[in-house]
């Protein structure tokens, strides 16, 4: 490992050279992939316990074939495991799993928090010019701000009515381009009696709200938004015609109150060392998803002495729960 002191930051600088523990000694440096076609292509299985996280990235990077610096990370022993995902997809889970941020030039990957990453590489990050069809950039700019999408440093407007430029993380730049591929759509000779506006949820999620917004009846007179990848995303872009927009705007207040725990099982294991196994899962999942390890119990043997079998289950909210689920399945925990 090599310290650099850059613009008073402490950067940490990994290699594919770097020696990491025997906690990640599987890795066959030997054998690693040298190219960053490995990192959208093959796939591998990780899971380690009590590791510094800069042995994990290490690990990612030499099988993706990159280098990774570590901008203004405080390093910290983690448990993580992923399995039959690509590099890339372990290395996204890990990164958002500790709520950072990465930018990318060539094999260089800086990983920081959204802050630092614009405060101190703004110059290396992704600058992309998008052309609309129908949404003005000066219309699409307003969007941008009032959803909150992290990791977008600024946007420049061009003369253009129909281009504007973005600047930001490889994170912030593909939820931008999710957002125009919404609402760049033809608009409608009754565009003049509809209404768009942002509803920031407080005890529900924005995906849970657009679902059981779904249910009220509103057909094709309402349009809900929200960025998919943000799981626990507070807000909801609503599209909906002006008579309708009070109702609408009362549905989602009684959707948004505080909802009612209940219990739902996670993962079955069974045999020598299933306990131990579903106490490294209930660290990844909090680590992943916020929810506290407090909320996540394993039950008694509900086998036997030969055969042990556990269940690992979680008391809470039914849209957390949702999330643990899709979690344990995406990872095949």
């Amino acid at each position: 490992m090599i310290k650099i002191t850059t613009r008073n930051i402490k950067l940490l600088f990994l290699t594919a050279i770097f020696v990491f523990s025997p906690m990640l000694s599987f890795f066959n440096l030997n054998s690693a992939p040298s190219t960053q076609a490995y990192a959208e292509s093959g796939t591998m299985t990780m899971e380690v316990r009590n590791a510094d996280l800069r042995d994990v990235l290490s690990a990612l990077a030499i099988k993706m074939g990159v280098n990774i610096i570590l901008a203004d990370v405080t390093t910290e022993e983690i448990n993580f495991s992923v399995q039959n995902v690509t590099p890339r997809t372990a290395l996204d889970m890990l990164i958002q799993s500790r709520g950072l941020s990465y930018i990318q030039n060539g094999d260089i990957i800086v990983i920081g928090s959204s802050g630092t990453l614009e405060k101190d590489f703004f110059n290396q990050m992704i600058l992309i010019r998008f052309d609309t069809y129908y949404i003005s950039s000066k219309d699409l700019q307003g969007l941008i701000s009032q959803l909150g999408i992290q990791g977008v440093k600024s946007i420049y407007l061009d003369s253009n009515p129909n281009t504007i430029w973005v600047q930001g993380t490889t994170q912030g730049i593909q939820k931008v381009n999710e957002l125009i591929n919404q609402v760049d759509i033809p608009a409608k000779v009754e565009e003049e009696n509809k209404t768009r506006f942002v509803y920031t949820l407080s005890h529900i999620v924005a995906e849970d709200a657009a679902k059981r917004l779904s249910q009220f009846g509103f057909g094709d007179k309402l349009t809900t938004i929200y960025t998919e990848d943000d799981r626990f995303g507070k807000q909801l872009m609503v599209l909906c015609t002006k008579d309708i927009e009070v109702q609408v705007k009362s549905v989602l207040t009684s959707l948004d109150a505080p909802r009612q725990k209940t219990k739902a099982p996670l993962v079955t294991k069974s045999g020598s060392g299933a306990y131990e196994s579903l106490g490294v899962t209930r660290d990844l999942l909090s680590e992943l998803s916020g929810v506290s390890t407090a909320s996540m119990s394993i039950s008694r043997n509900l086998g036997n002495t030969a055969n042990p079998t556990y269940v690992l289950w979680v008391e809470e909210t039914p849209d957390r729960i949702k999330l643990l689920k899709d979690l344990v399945s995406e990872a095949d925990l």
